[in-house]
C-alpha cells in the first residue's frame, strides 16, 4: 500500500503541477493544427509543381516533400518546434516518471485511486 500513496501522491502532483497547463496545451494543439494545414498546402504546391493533383493530401508525408527541400526544412522546424515546447517536455516527464513508479513498485490498475 506504501507504493500506492506514493504513485497516488505523484499524480496529485502532477495534476497541481500541470492544472494551468490548459491553456498552453492549446497552443500547441493550434501549433499542430497549423502544421497539418501547412503540409495541406504543401501537398498542393508540390502536386502542381509535378503537373497535376493525383496524389491524395491524406497520403502525402514528409518523405514525399523531400524533393522540395525549403519547404521540407520549414515544416520540420515547426514540427519540432512543437515537440520541443516545454510545457509538453514536462508532460511527458511527469508520465514517464509515474508509469516507472508504477511498474518500480508492482502496483496494479485497480490499486490507483482516480481523481
Amino acid at each position: 500500500k506504501a507504493g500506492t500513496k506514493a504513485v497516488n501522491d505523484k499524480l496529485d502532483e502532477f495534476a497541481r503541477e500541470h492544472m494551468g497547463l490548459s491553456g498552453e496545451v492549446n497552443d500547441v494543439r493550434d501549433a499542430v493544427r497549423n502544421l497539418k494545414r501547412r503540409l495541406i498546402s504543401l501537398d498542393r504546391d508540390v502536386s502542381d509543381l509535378k503537373g497535376g493533383r493525383e496524389n491524395d493530401s491524406s497520403k502525402m508525408g514528409l518523405g514525399k516533400l523531400s524533393d522540395v527541400p525549403s519547404e521540407y526544412d520549414e515544416v520540420t522546424k515547426v514540427e519540432k518546434s512543437v515537440c520541443m515546447q516545454e510545457p509538453v517536455r514536462s508532460l511527458y516527464r511527469s508520465i514517464r516518471e509515474i508509469i516507472t513508479m508504477v511498474f518500480n513498485k508492482g502496483i496494479r490498475h485497480n490499486d490507483v485511486v482516480e481523481c
